[in-house]
């Protein structure tokens, strides 16, 4: 399991079955396109996609980094901007 701390001291946990959906926000073009996020990630740790579970606190951490927003398990649109991780640490 994968402990995220958020900086207002909040916790999640990802569980080996968690849904997270990962997205990178995309500029508006004058006229054509608003500003969007665009999914990038839509898995699970161990579904075999792009997340590593021999150590899936390191996937983690990289998928938080190279992204700008994460939502865990469709929580309703409840976006987390990325840089609000203090930390992501492997649990028991």
């Amino acid at each position: 399991m994968v402990k995220i701390t958020l900086i207002n001291g909040d916790i999640i946990y990802i569980k080996s079955t968690t849904e997270v959906h990962a997205y990178k926000a995309l500029d508006a073009k004058l006229g054509s396109q608003p500003y969007y996020l665009k999914q990038v990630f839509d898995g699970t740790i161990t579904d075999g996609k792009e997340l590593d579970v021999t150590n899936p606190a390191i996937s983690i951490s990289g998928l938080v980094a190279s992204t700008d927003f994460i939502e865990i398990n469709d929580s309703g649109y409840k976006f987390i901007k990325t840089s609000a991780v203090a930390n992501i640490q492997l649990t028991d």
